[in-house]
């Protein structure tokens, strides 16, 4: 209430209970983001999880090439989730170090355009050639009070999950989807 009028008397161009609630929201999302980042990379959240880290070579390079090739690598695990669970992964998730060793990976950059040929690598580029829907990047960032430093939220990470379309009244198993008891109507 103080800040309201404050804000009210001030010739400021900004409401200051605005400023705060944004960023209340902020906090809030970053806090859901860090949850989720933390189960989808803790292999045991998983019955049958699958994880291909990216620190495996996906971004290392020798005269200017790229050592490891990963896409090859992210069909295995796809085949073998498939193996798993009866059906193929529509989804991956991945961190933005990560996202970014796959975009300037040079043997990625081959398979889709070809060697030699100019073209920009995009996520969405990668998830079409895998035959999945979306390959979604977190990019989430903290200050780590120990180290005063920002910290990245994801690890050096690629996973694969099965995600239906659609919360449905079907008892279609998927990842991330949380049932909540409805009264009323």
């Amino acid at each position: 209430v103080k800040e309201m009028e404050a804000a009210r008397e001030s010739d400021l161009p900004w409401d200051i209970a605005a400023a705060h609630a944004v960023a209340a929201k902020r906090m809030v999302i970053l806090q859901r983001e860090y949850e989720i980042a933390t189960l989808c990379q803790t292999s045991g959240s998983f019955a049958s999880s699958t994880t291909v880290l990216a620190g495996a070579g996906w971004n290392e390079f020798t005269n200017g090439v790229s050592n490891v090739d990963p896409l090859p690598l992210i069909e295995e695990q796809i085949n073998t989730l498939r193996s798993n669970i009866g059906t193929k992964p529509n989804v991956a998730f991945c961190g933005i170090s990560t996202a970014r060793a796959l975009r300037y990976n040079t043997q990625v950059h081959d398979r889709l355009f070809g060697v030699g040929n100019p073209g920009q690598t995009t996520i969405d580029m990668i998830a079409n050639w895998l035959g999945l829907d979306e390959i979604v990047v977190g990019d989430g960032v903290y200050l780590d009070p120990a180290t005063k430093t920002m910290v990245d939220i994801w690890g050096d990470c690629f996973g694969l999950i099965y995600r239906v379309g659609a919360p449905s009244q079907d008892p279609t198993p998927t990842f991330g989807f949380t049932a909540i008891r409805s009264f009323g109507n």
